[in-house]
Parts: structure tokens; C-alpha cells; sequence
């Protein structure tokens, strides 16, 4: 992304998309919720949200929030590793993936699996596994195909 003409928030903004249909789904209107510096469409008065790609977190301290990684599968173990350090004992850390939906070149380069059992034993960790497809059948059935 760092080649992408524009700013920061416009380089990124075109990855948000799944995060607007969450806040839609939950009954948030976006425009409220997250900050934003540049687009005349946000109202940021209480916004609560601060949408960010890990590729500009270098030197950045994580206190004080809740920090929410989601599609964790499609991450490299250097980049959760970027992200996870950066994290203070104030934060609470929400890692959200699935490693049957990988879209990495090599898979086996995903640092999602690897992390959660990493931290699996930890007393601070919790590591929840859902094992319903909230989407529906034909999400179900493609989860069913493997790669070999």
C-alpha cells in the first residue's frame, strides 16, 4: 500500500468494507462511528473506532483500547508479530480468523494458527473456537474443501 497515491486513511479505506457492513449489521451508522480525518461523510464527534492496516503500525504503542485483528488467517507470522507487540497490558486483543479460509499464496506462511497456540496456555488468553457457520450452506460446504 505505501506506493498507493493519497493519504493514509484513502489508502486504507477501501479495505473497510467488512467492517461498515458489521457496524450495519449491529445497527451503528458508520458515519458516527469511525474517526476519520478526511471524509466529509463521517461525523466524528463520538467516534469510537479507528480502522487501520497493520502496514502502517511501525512504531506505534497500542494502550488503553480494545484492538480487533480480524481475517487474521491472511497474516504472516511477522505480520500478527508486528501487530501483537505493540500491544500494552492496558489493551484487550481480539484475534478473529479462520484457517480453512486462507487466501495466502502459501499457506503455511499464516502466522494465524501458530499464534493461537502459542497462546493457548497462556492465563491472560482465551482462545474461543466457534464451530458454526453463521453464513449458511453453501459457506459450510466450500469450508469442507481442502487443499492438498
Amino acid at each position: 500500500m505505501g506506493y498507493t497515491p493519497g493519504t493514509v486513511e484513502e489508502k486504507e479505506s477501501k479495505y473497510i468494507t467488512p467492517l461498515l457492513d458489521a457496524l450495519t449489521e449491529i445497527g451503528e451508522d458508520p458515519r458516527f462511528a469511525i474517526k476519520s480525518e478526511n471524509n466529509p461523510d463521517m461525523i466524528n464527534d463520538k467516534a469510537w473506532i479507528e480502522a487501520k492496516s497493520h502496514t502502517f503500525l511501525r512504531g506505534s504503542n497500542i494502550k488503553d483500547s480494545t484492538l480487533i485483528i480480524d481475517e487474521a488467517q491472511n497474516m504472516t507470522r511477522g505480520e500478527l508479530k508486528k501487530v501483537l507487540t505493540r500491544c500494552h497490558d492496558s489493551t484487550t486483543v481480539i484475534v478473529i480468523g479462520h484457517d480453512k479460509q486462507c487466501d495466502l499464496k502459501r499457506p503455511e506462511k499464516s502466522g494465524f494458527v501458530p499464534y493461537i497456540e502459542h497462546f493457548r496456555d497462556e492465563p491472560y488468553a482465551h482462545v474461543c473456537e466457534l464451530t458454526v457457520n453463521f453464513r449458511g450452506r453453501l459457506a459450510t460446504k466450500a469450508d469442507e474443501l481442502t487443499w492438498k
